[in-house]
């Protein structure tokens, strides 16, 4: 069995401070404490790679590219 951590909680959008959505918010993921990259991936398995940068659609939810529309979780290793 893999331990997976879910990064966020379900719903979750990026917000700004007035709390609207960002819309092409980019989430760049790193090991802790390092400028190593780490990879995001959406399932629970962690079969699924998101890559290192998760984006946000127009209403500020998280999708796997710039541009998607399909909502995805994320997990990390």
């Amino acid at each position: 069995m893999t331990d997976a951590l879910a990064v966020f909680p379900p719903g979750f959008r990026v917000l700004d401070t007035a709390g609207d959505p960002v819309s092409g918010a980019k989430i760049k993921f790193f090991e802790g404490g390092t400028n190593t990259p780490k990879t995001a991936y959406s399932d629970q398995a962690l079969s699924a790679a998101l890559g290192t940068v998760v984006y946000t659609r127009s209403d500020g939810y998280l999708v796997a590219s710039s541009g998607s529309s399909t909502v995805v979780p994320v997990y990390i290793g």
